[in-house]
């Protein structure tokens, strides 16, 4: 672990295809990397004029090429990139780790 490190969980890089919708909205993007905790995208259009895509605190619905869609909210955003934390429980969770290690 790095210090200074805050994350609970390992993150691994994964470019899979990603597509975000909140309630007005949806943009695709690919993944950064992905924790059975969240996730990072980085969107293929950025917003207009700098503005954020999201705001912190949106709920989000994330579908992954390869794995199963995800509920989430967005805990930071800028004009191009995102950091969601997901909702799931425990199971949902270790259902993701395995997703994520059958695709790699």
């Amino acid at each position: 672990m790095v210090i200074g490190e805050t994350r609970k969980r390992v993150r691994i890089g994964i470019e899979n295809h990603a597509l975000a919708r909140g309630e007005h909205q949806a943009y695709e993007g690919k993944l950064k990397d992905i924790s059975a905790a969240g996730a990072s995208i980085v969107f293929s259009v950025p917003g207009r004029r700098g503005k954020p895509l999201f705001k912190p605190g949106d709920s989000v619905e994330i579908t992954i090429d390869n794995l199963s869609n995800l509920s989430g909210w967005v805990i930071r955003c800028d004009h191009q990139t995102a950091a969601i934390e997901f909702t799931h429980d425990n199971e949902g969770e270790e259902q993701l780790i395995a997703e994520i290690m059958d695709s790699m």
